[in-house]
């Protein structure tokens, strides 16, 4: 079901407030249905994400419906792209659900909806007065309430490591232990001398040798393209890259304005691997 503020259902329903509306002609007279939802990476598992949801609901007899299990919340998640849509049914005011970052690709709309779980009698005490002294057969299935849609622009590499936005490529032209950085496409180009480019693929494929490519590679990289950033945000508007890079800054809390953090927040964004090598790797005396 589409949202259409216009539709009537011919019992009060409790929706969004839209522009230029009058609060006084809804349904339910100045008062709305507006569910906060959002998306959070799962920090156990970034593969996977996170939709915290958080309902109001203040009309007095719709949260009683609920609270005696006449009627649920239905959390619908949708995207055009992947052709997912599923939807989600509780009971519960606030949560999460969890779902798999690989489902999603650009856009996914996120709808919530108050539902009849049985049939019931409604008796409005809030309504418009064109509802007032009627009761309404409610059917298992009608809606309730229902908010207008909310849309997040999401990429499948915000779910994966931040080392999906990088492009390596061999460059003779540049010199043993440097690299050289393209920003000007959607994917990061490195370019690196053939020999670096080898050992490169063979640290990626082994754990330990992972670690010291993060910190010698990509940490000095990620401070180029978090100052990059800082002085152009407007970046994440036109390459994927830097799109990639803010969501995930956003993920994790993290201000692109502090350069003075540039180093620190490119480890974060990594996942600590200095840390890590400090834990397994070197060893002080006690």
């Amino acid at each position: 079901m589409e949202f259409d503020a216009k539709k009537s259902f011919g019992y009060p329903v409790l929706r969004d407030l839209l522009a230029g509306e009058d609060p006084e002609l809804l349904d339910y007279p100045k008062k709305t249905f507006e569910p906060s939802v959002s998306f959070k990476v799962d920090a156990n598992n970034p593969e996977s994400l996170l939709l915290k949801y958080e309902i109001s609901l203040n009309v007095t007899e719709l949260r009683e419906a609920v609270g005696n299990g006449a009627s649920e919340f239905h959390v619908r998640v949708k995207c055009q792209k992947t052709f997912y849509c599923q939807t989600f049914r509780t009971s519960d005011f606030e949560g999460d659900i969890k779902l798999e970052g690989k489902q999603f690709r650009d856009l996914v709309e996120i709808s919530v909806l108050l539902v009849a779980k049985k049939d019931f009698v409604l008796t409005p005490k809030s309504c418009h007065s064109d509802f007032r002294g009627v009761d309404f057969s409610i059917v298992r299935g009608n809606v309730l309430a229902w908010g207008a849609p909310t849309s997040y622009s999401v990429e499948r590499e915000q779910f994966r490591s931040v080392r999906a936005i990088f492009d390596f490529n061999k460059n003779d032209e540049v010199p043993v232990g440097e690299f050289l950085l393209r920003t000007d496409e959607d994917y990061v180009g490195v370019d690196v001398h053939p020999s670096m480019y080898e050992s490169v693929k063979i640290a990626e494929n082994d754990p330990k040798r992972r670690l010291l490519i993060l910190n010698s590679l990509y940490v000095p990289v990620l401070m180029q393209l978090l100052y990059i950033l800082k002085s152009a945000p407007e970046l994440a508007d036109e390459y994927r890259w830097a799109s990639v890079l803010v969501a995930k800054c956003n993920q994790l809390e993290i201000d692109i304005y502090e350069e003075h953090k540039l180093p620190s927040n490119a480890q974060k964004l990594l996942h600590m691997p200095l840390d890590i090598i400090s834990r397994t790797a070197f060893r002080f005396p006690q």
